[in-house]
C-alpha cells in the first residue's frame, strides 16, 4: 500500500450530494457548497401596503427551502358601521321606545319594553313597600331586609 497517508488522500473522497455540491479527495481542502434552489433569489417580501395584500402561498422544495410566493388582495369596501345618536322616548303605555341612529347601516328602532309582571319579563318598578301584593313592582334590598 506504500504511504497510509498518501493512500488516505487519494482514495478517501467527500462528495455533495442531494441540496449540496462539491467534494472530491482529500489531497487537497474541499468545499461541499448548499444548492441554490432553481428559480430561487435573495427577495425581502414587505407587505406593508394599503391595499390589503397578504400571502395567500409559500411552495417550499424538500429541504424546506422556500420556492415560491404567491399573494392575494382583497378589495377594500367602507364597512365603518357605528352609531351616532341613540335616544328613548317616553314612547306608549306600555313603555319607553328608542332609536339607534348609525352611520353606514340603517337606523335601529326598539320597540316598548312591556312592563314586568309575574307572567312577563319586561321594565320593573322598584318598591320599598313590606306589604304589597303587586306582581309589577319589584322589592328593593332594604324592603326585603326589613320583611325578614
Amino acid at each position: 500500500m506504500g504511504d497510509d497517508r498518501s493512500f488516505a488522500l487519494n482514495s478517501i473522497s467527500i462528495t455533495g450530494t442531494e441540496g449540496l455540491t462539491g467534494g472530491g479527495n482529500l489531497t487537497t481542502n474541499r468545499l461541499i457548497s448548499h444548492d441554490i434552489p432553481s428559480g430561487a433569489s435573495a427577495t425581502t417580501y414587505n407587505n406593508n401596503d394599503s391595499n390589503r395584500t397578504y400571502i395567500k402561498t409559500i411552495t417550499t422544495d424538500k429541504f424546506g427551502h422556500i420556492t415560491n410566493v404567491t399573494t392575494g388582495s382583497e378589495t377594500v369596501t367602507n364597512t365603518n358601521y357605528y352609531p351616532t345618536a341613540f335616544s328613548w322616548t317616553n314612547g306608549t303605555t306600555a313603555g319607553p321606545t328608542g332609536l339607534l341612529t348609525m352611520e353606514g347601516s340603517n337606523n335601529v328602532s326598539f320597540g316598548a319594553i312591556p312592563t314586568a309582571s309575574d307572567t312577563y319579563y319586561g321594565v320593573t318598578k322598584l318598591s320599598s313597600a313590606t306589604n304589597s301584593s303587586a306582581t309589577n313592582l319589584a322589592a328593593t334590598p332594604a324592603a326585603v331586609q326589613a320583611a325578614i
